[in-house]
């Protein structure tokens, strides 16, 4: 029903969105089955906290492509892109820049001014540098321009750390331990 709605014969990635965990084993079965008949180029998981993918690995036979969770200087997910690496599950980074909140912050600004870019930019870079996929949500042509121009540069080892030093655990959505389907 969801391809006819598109107008496709296939995805690029179908996800889960949240872990229901007595759903879970079955609706991944169902995402196997739709990547095998070729309806899902691949797929994935969203919100998965390690625990979550114990539980899905346990009774898998495809391994998730990616798990997008939210992630930005302010909340790192050092377990989670621990626990997708195991797996070789690519963790994907939602809300990178914190509903916008992290532009405002005094320390990417400062990086942001010292390479003559955006703090938007700055983080992004940051991410990417980090091995974080991520896909920024913009709906001004001016702003999805800039987001996609960071490759022109590089974080030094420094502002990296400087970075890496805003973690701490402040989240814009809902925590998935505390979810309860």
């Amino acid at each position: 029903r969801s391809l006819e709605r598109l107008s496709m014969e296939y995805v690029d990635l179908y996800l889960i969105h949240w872990p229901v965990s007595e759903k879970t084993a079955d609706t991944w079965r169902a995402m196997e089955q739709i990547k095998a008949q070729g309806l899902a180029r691949a797929i994935g998981v969203s919100n998965f906290e390690p625990r979550h993918l114990d539980e899905l690995m346990g009774g898998a036979n495809v391994v998730p492509s990616v798990n997008q969770v939210e992630l930005h200087p302010n909340l790192q997910q050092h377990h989670i892109r621990a626990a997708n690496a195991a797996i070789g599950c690519l963790t994907q980074a939602w809300s990178p820049l914190k509903k916008a909140q992290v532009m405002s912050d005094a320390t990417i600004g400062r990086i942001a001014d010292e390479l003559g870019v955006t703090p938007a930019q700055t983080v992004l870079r940051w991410l990417l540098q980090s091995g974080i996929a991520t896909v920024p949500k913009s709906v001004r042509q001016h702003r999805i321009r800039e987001n996609r121009d960071v490759s022109s540069f590089s974080l030094s080892p420094d502002q990296i750390a400087a970075i890496d030093s805003l973690d701490s655990g402040d989240r814009v959505g809902p925590d998935p331990e505390d979810r309860d389907f």
